[in-house]
């Protein structure tokens, strides 16, 4: 082996450690993969960004900008929101959400259509307590099967349309993967379908599904605008809208605070509501209410000590006063 294959060996092995390491972004990692490579004279100066002109290059960075335009556009959310509650229990939660990602991985690039139903299963296993592994695990590989389907859906395809079209003069068009694509993604929905229940129930990471998202909890205050014309929004409506994901921790109305709002109280055209949930749940909410921001930025996170906002864990003794006293009643939300 000569010395320039050495180098390039070594600078690979230390790229791919530096990639699994994950102590820097991974755009930096490769970049200084770049720059030494040019020191150290394995990469031609001349062609050090040819891969930037590269027909792949380009289809893969197109196929992201689809992939996030269905993030932002909700269209995704849509489609689940009336599927969502209905998902109980593992067996049902598993197969669906697993058939929703390589349906979409069909359409996008299948690492972007992973990402935009990441949330959702993360959703869906903070309410019912499902291992979020056992879910995210087959969407991954079902990811990678819708992938299979289209040109777009996956680098590899991108790479051997290319190589066809140096050797033969013509690419592959976007569908021509789909016989063998779908096949394949058939039987592979039927294994993931089954196969879930092969990882372990009881692995639990270092922190807690709950525990790591409160920590993301953010609070902030909406407005109700003046010429809202929504239709009739109650308090448990606005619940119900975010699916139980944003609390409503205060209502103010005509400067008077209301702590504890009841559940068919109606929101009004000037009422500020102080919310509480996660940044993307309380965004979405915002959206779909039509509400404006107070302040016109984004939520901000809730601080641990100190604050309007504060959260007190504590156990209820014997003979306590507060024994089979409602939350609501015993004011515990001031």
């Amino acid at each position: 082996m000569s010395l320039q294959q050495s180098l390039a060996f070594g600078l690979v092995a230390l790229t791919i450690g530096a990639f699994i390491w994950g102590r820097f972004r991974y755009d930096l990692v490769a970049v200084t993969a770049l720059v030494l490579g040019l020191a150290v004279g394995i990469i031609p100066a001349d062609k050090a960004f040819d891969g930037f002109k590269n027909d792949v290059t380009v289809i893969i960075a197109c196929a992201l900008v689809v992939s996030a335009a269905f993030a932002r556009s909700g269209i995704v959310e849509l489609a689940m929101r009336r599927v969502l509650p209905l998902l109980k229990t593992e067996r049902s939660q598993a197969p669906v959400l697993t058939t929703a990602v390589t349906v979409l991985s069909m359409a996008t690039k299948n690492v972007g259509a992973l990402a935009i139903m990441m949330p959702v299963a993360l959703q869906v296993a903070r309410r019912t307590g499902t291992s979020p592994s056992r879910l995210l695990m087959p969407m991954a590989f079902g990811a990678m099967a819708g992938g299979m389907v289209t040109l777009v859906g996956t680098a590899p395809n991108i790479i051997v349309a290319e190589v066809r079209q140096d050797i033969l003069g013509r690419p592959f068009s976007m569908y021509d993967y789909a016989p063998v694509g779908l096949a394949l993604t058939a039987v592979a929905l039927v294994f993931l379908a089954v196969a879930y229940r092969l990882l372990p129930k009881d692995r639990q990471g270092a922190t807690s599904l709950k525990a790591a998202l409160a920590a993301n909890s953010y609070a902030t205050e909406a407005r109700v605008p003046a010429d809202w014309a929504c239709d009739p929004l109650t308090v448990s409506g606005l619940s119900e809208m975010s699916s139980g994901e944003v609390r409503l921790l205060a209502l103010i109305r005509e400067g008077k605070r209301n702590p504890s709002p009841h559940f068919n109280v109606r929101i009004r055209p000037g009422d500020t509501l102080m919310l509480e949930g996660e940044q993307e749940a309380l965004e979405e909410l915002i959206a779909r209410a039509k509400f404006k921001l107070v302040r016109e930025d984004k939520p901000v996170a809730i601080a641990g000590q100190g604050g309007e906002i504060s959260i007190i864990e504590a156990v209820i003794g014997r003979n306590s006063p507060l024994e089979g006293q409602s939350a609501r009643k015993s004011d515990l939300y001031s």
